[in-house]
Formats: structure tokens, sequence, C-alpha cells
């Protein structure tokens, strides 16, 4: 689970989810809705040292540039 695959069928690139009455479930790296295909039309794709990172902003913190229109 969460190994990066390509599905040869669509030609897309996902994280494989899980097998579920046979049929695998990828999520597109960025997420996103999951897909089914058939296992048998995946494969391991790239480095294996690959990783896919979500950033998520802390809304705590300021950005530098990223005001609002209203302060002034």
């Amino acid at each position: 689970m969460g190994e990066l695959v390509k599905d040869r069928r669509t030609g897309r690139l996902g994280t494989y989810m899980d097998m579920r009455g046979g049929e695998a479930y990828l999520r597109p790296p960025e997420g996103g809705t999951e897909w089914t295909t058939n296992p048998a039309s995946i494969e391991r794709y790239g480095d294996e040292s690959r990783v896919v990172v979500n950033i998520i902003p802390d809304r705590r913190y300021p950005v530098p540039g990223a005001g609002s229109a209203d302060a002034a």
C-alpha cells in the first residue's frame, strides 16, 4: 500500500491503495478520487526512493506577500 504504480490500461500514475473484489484500487499521487483497474495491468513505477509529498499550509503563520486585499 502506498506504492507508486502505473496503470498500463489508462497510462495514469497512481498510488496503490487496496485490492478488493479482484480489482486494484489506485489514487492519483496528488490526491483525489480512486479508480479501479485489473491488477494485471499495474506495474511499479520509477525509482523506489521516490516520495510524494502533499504540503498543507499552516494558516496560523502568515505568508509574506500573501496578505488579503482588505489589509492596508
